[in-house]
């Protein structure tokens, strides 16, 4: 494993309570604050930072195929369509709304457009989230039962890779993208708890995973055929959540962190704590397949 003392600068934004789920899309990033309950844009060629408020923690963004500025959220309770332009949303489908101290975690869309979203309890408490599927028509299939903490999810070819922050393991299942189901779970890589907890990932065009390390500093990135961590980025906070390639050559790393859980003596020492942090690789990322959606029969409703 190569350990790399990486480079990097920082968005010119405040420093997020939970950093997570970034996205690049049409020359923008973006990411939330779960806790802060807010939206964050970074445009790069005008140096611009702004940031929509929601109504309750947000867990995931995704953006939609028929605009700029669209995008496909998850918070507490709700899935629904946002225009990012105006903060308004539309919408789509419930989310454990009988379930009070749940909410939504990390989510992606599948090569073929598919939303997933997973859910865990407020307090963490283990077993009490699921992973879904949004069908075309807005509801919900279970895909995953008894998570504790959803966290990252990706795929190449036939094969998804999720992350159930609390077991420490990066699975991967056999995946149909014809159908979006899947089968075969099984563990790819085991994180050694000195280096933390696997929180969001993402992959490359070669195949292998960059998983941020919540509690470890660092990034890591794993080759899944041995199933070995072939690389670690480190990074100057504890609380890594999330990693997502941007730039217009997918090379740039976006890298959210967090806040939440850290003493007053450890903020002292990680000034950085809850920035986005960006570095260069030699790695190049996989564009995202944006989700497609009609929801013209959706009325605004400020969530």
């Amino acid at each position: 494993m190569q350990i790399h003392q990486t480079a990097f600068t920082t968005l010119p934004a405040p420093a997020s309570q939970l950093g997570e789920s970034g996205a690049w899309w049409k020359g923008a990033f973006y990411w939330v604050d779960i806790l802060g309950k807010t939206i964050w844009k970074w445009d790069p060629q005008t140096q611009e930072t702004c940031k929509r408020d929601v109504s309750s923690p947000i867990g995931t963004i995704h953006p939609i195929a028929e605009e700029q500025d669209q995008l496909i959220i998850a918070l507490q309770h709700a899935i629904c369509r946002f225009s990012f332009a105006d903060g308004k949303t539309h919408h789509l489908t419930n989310l454990e709304s009988d379930i009070p101290n749940n909410r939504a975690n990390d989510g992606k869309c599948d090569p073929s457009g598919r939303f997933w979203v997973g859910t865990m309890d407020m307090d963490a408490t283990p077993h009490c989230g699921n992973l879904y599927r949004m069908e075309k028509d807005h509801s919900l299939t279970r895909m995953v039962s008894n998570v504790s903490i959803s966290n990252g999810i990706a795929w190449s070819n036939d094969t998804m890779y999720y992350i159930d922050t609390l077991t420490s393991i990066v699975e991967a299942f056999d995946y149909d993208n014809a159908t979006g189901t899947i089968s075969n779970r099984r563990p790819i890589c085991k994180i050694p708890t000195d280096l933390g907890y696997p929180d969001g990932m993402n992959i490359d065009a070669e195949g292998k995973l960059w998983v941020a390390l919540w509690g470890g500093s660092a990034v890591a990135r794993i080759d899944p055929t041995p199933g070995k961590i072939t690389d670690l980025y480190r990074l100057p906070t504890s609380q890594i959540t999330n990693c997502t390639f941007g730039g217009d050559d997918l090379q740039d790393l976006y890298i959210t962190t967090a806040k939440e859980g850290l003493s007053e003596e450890q903020l002292a020492a990680q000034p950085l704590a809850g920035k986005v942090f960006i570095i260069r690789t030699t790695a190049k990322g996989k564009r995202i397949p944006p989700k497609s959606l009609n929801a013209q029969n959706h009325e605004h409703q400020n969530l």
